[in-house]
């Protein structure tokens, strides 16, 4: 997490102190990507490309817990782009689709979360149909990020309920302070 002292380029990058360890949990998630060297001999070129890919994800997967949601279909398309040159090389890079599609839940709107899942899965059919990969690497892949996506525009609706339920429970009991202080000051 970001100290108070941390640059504010860091800062902005780094989710919101709010969101808890959660972000950084969401990251497991990246051990996918190393799946395909049980099935293949170890190489330090497919390894440096793999690395290479995380340090080009971190960036759009921190800014995407920060920035406002007019960037989460540029940040989505940058995530769709990299697992879709991953997918050349690496057979767990179906997991960027599902980071871009679990971006759905930063929308204040479901609907627009909705859209958001939309666009990923017509950026992952477009590249299904250009490229034709194999029908395993793929499939998987498409069905995991429907569910995440959908999954995270609920989860995110109800983190925003639950805000602004926060919110008003806070103002009532300004509010009744303020009365009751009021009611002191009359007496």
């Amino acid at each position: 997490m970001a100290s108070p002292s941390a640059p504010p380029f860091w800062r902005a990058l780094l989710p919101p102190p709010e969101r808890g360890s959660a972000p950084y949990l969401y990251l497991v998630y990246l051990l996918f990507l190393f799946f395909h060297y049980l099935f293949r001999p170890f190489s330090v070129e497919l390894l440096l490309r793999d690395l290479a890919l995380i340090a080009a994800f971190l960036p759009l997967y921190f800014a995407g817990w920060r920035q406002p949601e007019r960037w989460q279909p540029l940040l989505a398309a940058a995530m769709v782009g990299l697992g879709i040159l991953a997918a050349h090389w690496n057979t767990g890079a179906g997991t960027l689709f599902v980071y871009a599609a679990a971006l759905s839940a930063n929308y204040s709107e479901p609907r627009r979360g909705v859209c958001h899942v939309i666009a990923v899965v017509l950026l992952m059919a477009l590249w299904i149909l250009f490229w034709q990969p194999p029908i395993w690497l793929w499939t998987s892949s498409m069905a995991i990020t429907v569910l995440i996506g959908l999954v995270n525009v609920q989860e995110g609706a109800r983190t925003r309920a639950r805000e602004k339920l926060l919110r008003q429970q806070e103002e009532i009991e300004y509010l009744a302070g303020l009365a009751e202080r009021e009611r002191i000051a009359r007496d």
